[in-house]
């Protein structure tokens, strides 16, 4: 398994992955501060989700979906979602 870090780390030649065979499986985004949001942009490499949820908080313990996805194709993709509101976590 990959740290969660590799994420958020800006290199493309790094993931994060989750269990395989464990849905859901969940990543949670600490922003360090509530910002607000306009969208949220995932890069994904070929073995991706096909569905989620983009989901934000402010106390890491509520969350409130902001996007939910279907359909998604597999392959390479990134996957820009319009999102509104101010948050913490993503």
């Amino acid at each position: 398994m990959q740290p969660a870090s590799n994420a958020v780390d800006g290199n493309a030649g790094t993931r994060w992955e989750s269990t395989q065979g464990v849905s859901p499986s969940w990543l949670a985004v600490d922003l360090g501060s509530a910002k607000s949001l306009t969208q949220v942009v995932i890069d994904w490499e070929a073995a991706n989700a096909a569905s989620y949820q983009v989901q934000g908080s402010n106390d890491n313990t509520n969350w409130t979906t902001l996007k939910s996805v279907t359909g998604g194709a597999f392959g390479n993709r990134t996957d820009t979602n319009a999102v509104s509101g101010t948050y913490r976590y993503v």
